[in-house]
């Protein structure tokens, strides 16, 4: 299934699930599954929606690849201060792309921007101009030379992909939009949430899905034994169209979990990740 036909019945399957009296049309997204190139060997980190990040929705250059954040350890000061060119239009200070990153560091894991062939230079230039700089050649050049760096460290690693997705793709930076808006009686509710990961198993094609968000496992868990009460004993793991599913909550921001917790999930992804 390719990307476009993908996120059209994601769309279609949000808009029923949602209460359109408790959300604003205007922020269901249409351009939201992230780009693979050469990506074969992918886990992915799915949380509940997407918070809205204003500069990046009024950009005038449309774009087709995102960065979210950068690793940039080996890079000199010069060229760490070049890239805060891209600071909160395509890298956020915030840290949930990044946290839910390093949870796959037992992994060797890659991140999504290191692939081949992602991030073209006409792709970079339109990104600048959406940052308002000054598209001289020399500056461009020097731009994606330093991408290129990074994209090449990234590439030594022997691990996956880590791609990142939403289950229900409607932007709001407050959660309880969502939690309220799926407050409803609507038929087949469970297996409208089963469709929504299935079709994101079928487009990214992952080896491992973690859920980083309570919310979410709940309703995929709920979803997954059909059931519209909430469970006796959650399960830390499910398995659904032949992927293992990790069920677990936010690793970063305010109600992440402590520092213990984050190990033992590491240590889990690297166990299932092996025997698979």
């Amino acid at each position: 299934m390719n990307k476009e036909e993908c996120e059209n019945k994601m769309n279609k399957i949000t808009k029923e699930l949602l209460n359109e009296q408790k959300i604003d049309k205007e922020n269901f997204t249409k351009n939201f599954l992230m780009k693979k190139t050469n990506a074969k060997d992918i886990v992915l980190s799915m949380g509940i929606n997407p918070g809205r990040e204003e500069k990046q929705y009024k950009a005038n250059e449309k774009v087709n690849d995102y960065i979210y954040f950068w690793n940039t350890k080996n890079l000199t000061k010069k060229e760490k201060h070049d890239l805060k060119v891209f600071n909160d239009y395509y890298v956020f200070k915030h840290s949930y792309h990044s946290e839910n990153y390093k949870i796959f560091s037992k992994l060797d894991a890659k991140a999504h921007w290191g692939q081949e062939d992602y991030l073209s230079e006409d792709e970079i230039k339109k990104m600048l101009k959406n940052c308002g700089k000054d598209l001289k050649e020399n500056y461009v050049k020097r731009i994606v030379e330093i991408i290129r760096k990074m994209q090449d460290e990234e590439g030594k690693k022997k691990g996956p992909y880590v791609f990142f997705s939403d289950l229900i793709w409607y932007s709001d930076s407050n959660q309880k939009t969502i939690e309220e808006a799926l407050k409803q009686e609507i038929p087949e509710f469970n297996e409208k949430i089963i469709e929504l990961v299935k079709l994101n198993i079928e487009y990214y094609k992952p080896k491992l899905i973690v859920v980083t968000n309570s919310f979410a496992s709940k309703l995929i868990e709920k979803a997954k034994f059909n059931s519209n009460d909430d469970l006796n004993e959650h399960n830390s793991m499910i398995e659904l169209f032949d992927v293992p599913i990790i069920l677990a909550s936010m690793v970063s921001g305010r109600k992440s979990m402590d520092i213990f917790s984050k190990e033992r999930l590491k240590e889990q992804i690297a166990k299932v990740y092996k025997r698979i």
